[in-house]
């Protein structure tokens, strides 16, 4: 009985479903195996936490990351495209581990 309880304590965090649980721990492993990561991110909303957690966990293991802004079909003309790419930067900047990161406008189409 006092196993089950510690495997069920430990093996998932508050808050999230094993769902949720496996998918992050698949997340996780992937960085660990990979050489670039790809952090594809929608270029109308903001970074997430999780996005945040995911740069962070890229940076601790070492390896290269890039980060992609979907959804750039949204842009119309040349004075939107820098809007975007300005503010996309502002939402960077507050991730100190990879200031500077290049930023590559992606549809998917």
């Amino acid at each position: 009985m006092m196993r089950a309880k510690h495997r069920r304590r430990g093996g998932k965090q508050k808050g999230r479903s094993s769902i949720e649980e496996e998918s992050h721990q698949a997340v996780m492993r992937t960085i660990r195996y990979a050489n670039v990561v790809v952090l594809v991110v929608d270029a109308q909303l903001p970074l997430t936490k999780y996005d945040r957690m995911i740069v962070a966990h890229v940076v601790k293991e070492g390896r290269c990351l890039v980060l992609a802004a979907n959804k750039w079909d949204a842009v119309e003309d040349s004075t939107d495209y820098e809007l975007l790419m300005q503010q996309l930067r502002q939402r960077l900047a507050t991730l100190h581990e990879v200031a500077g990161i290049q930023c590559v406008g992606i549809s998917a189409h």
